[in-house]
């Protein structure tokens, strides 16, 4: 009967060096609490133990990478209708295209993402364009050479808010062919809030 499992986590096979062992009543755990280096490689082995005492053998997981969760920033938040704003994802699916969306409409084509696991965009917004609250979000699409990559996930929506009260952001240097927003598209007064459910002991 087996009575005890343990269990450790490092960068080689049958190394211990991130987590040496751990032990479980079960045969699941998960672990939110480690720092783990993008793009590199950890292993997980694992022990049984029986009622005499006994451990079994390691076993050892096959390698799993760590990859960081996909980032998109800007290089301005605000400006008068008409500004551009250079977008920039980092930590993408290489192989993979990306979808850009403001308040839900799609922009643009499909944008692919670089050997690095980034891409750079400039949406251009119209000068008759609404006064308000503009949220990016991202949908990501895997083509057939990558269908077997993992953290494909979506970035994190962003925002950018028209004001005629605000200077007008001008094209960087080194800017991308701009995507024109559709001065149609309708703005938001303030950015939607997100309610947390109330939990109580």
């Amino acid at each position: 009967n087996i009575d005890q499992y343990r269990y450790a986590i490092g960068t080689a096979p049958n190394a211990r060096n991130v987590i040496g062992w751990s032990y479980l009543a079960g045969t699941n755990f998960t672990r939110n609490d480690l720092n783990l280096i993008a793009g590199q490689r950890y292993y997980v082995m694992v022990q049984a133990r029986n009622s005499s005492g006994l451990w079994s053998v390691d076993g050892v997981s096959n390698a799993i990478t760590a990859e960081s969760t996909p980032t998109l920033s800007f290089n301005y938040l605000e400006g008068a209708p008409g500004s551009s704003f250079l977008l920039v994802g980092s930590h993408f699916s290489a192989g993979t295209s990306v979808q850009l969306r403001i308040n839900g409409v799609p922009v643009g084509s499909m944008i692919s993402v670089g050997a690095d696991g980034g891409f750079r965009a400039l949406i251009a917004t119209n000068s008759s364009a609404a006064e308000g609250y503009y949220i990016l979000t991202t949908s990501i699409t895997v083509t057939p050479a990558n269908l077997a990559q993992t953290g494909t996930h979506s970035a994190a929506p962003r925002s950018y808010r028209l004001d005629r009260d605000l200077p007008t952001r001008t094209t960087p240097n080194g800017a991308p062919a701009p995507l024109p927003v559709p001065a149609d598209i309708p703005a938001f007064d303030q950015l939607p809030v997100v309610y947390l459910p109330l939990v109580q002991r």
